[in-house]
Parts: structure tokens; C-alpha cells; sequence
């Protein structure tokens, strides 16, 4: 077990009431670390628990007791009258995924409306439905206006019939955002800013533009690979010629198509599936409404057809329209 994970566990056995006074001793931010470990709890055995909480007493031990709020005969009476199993696990449950939310809600204020839109149509409609669930009022109206058209009805339809999130389904977004926001930062500091970059290295040759990424890459490897992402990924791909399209769509299994689907939205999946025939479209159609995949075998997925559209661009079969024009 992690050591929030051991935290947890004594918070859990004391119960509400002993918990609560213990919770005072402890930091804020370690408080946040230690109530996200509670849903990740193991099954705990009597051996377990009694081996934690002599590791717990042994560390009271150890302290000098002059200089702390609680002693030793404290941790001793919390002890027992702890429960042999964990107590009132929902109480501990909705006070982690509320700490979650509220970072969520940090992250989602920080985070300017372009930026959120251009990810979230990138995500499945039930996070596009989540995030707009947790904004604020004004927030989450700003957004929605950003939504495409085609998918509005949809997420009133989510966020309408949303009663309970899974707390691993808010750490997932947690993590996703967090990661976000650590690139919007990179981009807001970026002399120009990130469109412009952008914008200069989608006007540059070929060549040109490897060497300005490699010299990013040197600087700033995070930037790099987020301009490397909207250079060239499946929604950019989208834009080629429908003929092209058909060819790189022809070359791929409806497996990888599928999943690389998957993380698009409605608008750029519709010009893929307008890419192949009838009789495939209709078998990709079903197959995108079948039950969920993971965020992983879905970027996998992705990246082969980046890299498949790219070995067919190199071998002249087909051309990107942002880089050349057909003769």
C-alpha cells in the first residue's frame, strides 16, 4: 500500500467523528492526496489493519510529543475504538471525488474557452457532457456555444439524465486537464503564442519546418509535441482531398479506423465515413456504437493512421492541401 493509501486506511478506521480531529493535524494539500487514496482502497484483512496501526503507533512513537497537538494515549484510544473493517465509506468517498471536482473547476477556470473547445471536441460526448456539468453557469454556457451543432442535443440530453459520475471516471478527467492546463501555460509564454507558431510552421516547407521543430524540441519538448499533434492527427487528416481520403480509409482495417474514430467528433467522423462505401459505412457506424474502448487503444489507433497517411504521402499516393496543390 502507498502511504496515502495507509493514511487513508487510519482516517477509515477511526470513524467520522475521530477522523475529523485527526484531519486537523494534517496540511491541506496531503489531506487532498490522502482523501483520493480512499477510492483506491484494497480489501483489507484483520492482519492488514492491525499491521497498520502498529506502524501508525510506532511513528507516534518516534515524535516528540512536546511539540504536537496529540499524544500517544490519543492515537491509542482512536485505535480502539475503530471498527475491524473500514467505516462509512461512502461519507470518505464523497468528500474525495468533491476535493476532484474542485480541482476540476480550478483547472476549467484557468483554462480559456478556445482552448477547452478545441479539446473537448476532441473527447467523447460524455466528457464534453461532464466538463460542462462541473463549469459554472457562465462558463459552461460560453462552451457550449463552441460545441459543435451537431452534438448541442446530445449533451443536453447527458447532462439532463446525469445523476452519478464513478470517481475513476473524475480522476481521468483530473489527469486530462492537468495536463492541459500544464500546456496551455507553455503556450500563453511562448513568444506570439501558440496559433502563431502554429500558423508559421503549417506555411513552411517541409524540411524548414522539421528543423524549426527539432530546434522547439531542444527548448521546449512539451510544445513541440502539441504542435506536432495539431500538425498532423486524425481531425487534420479529415481535410484532405475526399478522394485521398478514400485511398488512406481503404488502407486501414475497420479496427484501427473504428478506434481512431473514436476520440473524433461527429463532424470529423462523418468525413471519414463519407470516404468509404455505403456497405463499410454502415458496419463502421455500428461498430462506433458499440460499447466503450479505452482512451489508450484509441490513441494507438490514431497514430497508426497518422503514421499510415504519412508512408502514403511519402510515396506520392496521396497529398496533404496544407503543404502542396495537386498539378
Amino acid at each position: 500500500m502507498t502511504p496515502e493509501q495507509k493514511a487513508a486506511a487510519i482516517l477509515a478506521l477511526a470513524g467520522e467523528e475521530n477522523a475529523s480531529q485527526l484531519v486537523q493535524n494534517i496540511p491541506k494539500h496531503e489531506i487532498k492526496r490522502i482523501f483520493r487514496a480512499f477510492s483506491r482502497l484494497p480489501q483489507m484483512a484483520g492482519s492488514d489493519i492491525d499491521k497498520i496501526a502498529k506502524e501508525f503507533l510506532e511513528i507516534i512513537k518516534k515524535l516528540n510529543m512536546e511539540k504536537h497537538d496529540f499524544s500517544i494515549e490519543k492515537v491509542k484510544k482512536i485505535l480502539k475504538s475503530a471498527n475491524s473493517t473500514l467505516k462509512d465509506d461512502n461519507w470518505f468517498d464523497s468528500i474525495s471525488d468533491s476535493f476532484i471536482v474542485d480541482d476540476i473547476r480550478r483547472f476549467l477556470e484557468i483554462i480559456d474557452n478556445r482552448s477547452l473547445s478545441n479539446w473537448l471536441k476532441n473527447e467523447l460526448p460524455q466528457t464534453m457532457s461532464l466538463v460542462l456539468s462541473i463549469c459554472t453557469p457562465e462558463k459552461s454556457s460560453a462552451l457550449f456555444k463552441l460545441m459543435p451543432e451537431s452534438i448541442r442535443s446530445e449533451l443536453i440530453l447527458r447532462i439532463s439524465q446525469m445523476n452519478h459520475v464513478d470517481t475513476l471516471e473524475l480522476e481521468n478527467l483530473h489527469e486530462e486537464l492537468e495536463k492541459l492546463n500544464k500546456n496551455f501555460k507553455t503556450v500563453i509564454t511562448s513568444a506570439g503564442g501558440f496559433e502563431k507558431i502554429l500558423a508559421v510552421l503549417q506555411a513552411s516547407p517541409v524540411e524548414q519546418r522539421q528543423k524549426l521543430l527539432e530546434g522547439i524540441t531542444l527548448k521546449d519538448p512539451d510544445l513541440a509535441q502539441k504542435l506536432q499533434f495539431e500538425l498532423i492527427s486524425v481531425a487534420k487528416i479529415s481535410e484532405l482531398d475526399p478522394k485521398h481520403l478514400g485511398v488512406l480509409c481503404s488502407s486501414l482495417s475497420d479496427k484501427v479506423l473504428n478506434l481512431a474514430l473514436r476520440l473524433e467528433s461527429f463532424d470529423i467522423k462523418e468525413k471519414y465515413l463519407r470516404a468509404v462505401s455505403k456497405k463499410r459505412r454502415h458496419l463502421l457506424e455500428e461498430s462506433l456504437n458499440e460499447g466503450k474502448v479505452s482512451k489508450k487503444e484509441a490513441e494507438e489507433s490514431a497514430s497508426l493512421l497518422v503514421k499510415k497517411a504519412l508512408s502514403l504521402k511519402d510515396e506520392g499516393k496521396i497529398v496533404f492541401p496544407w503543404e502542396e496543390t495537386l498539378i
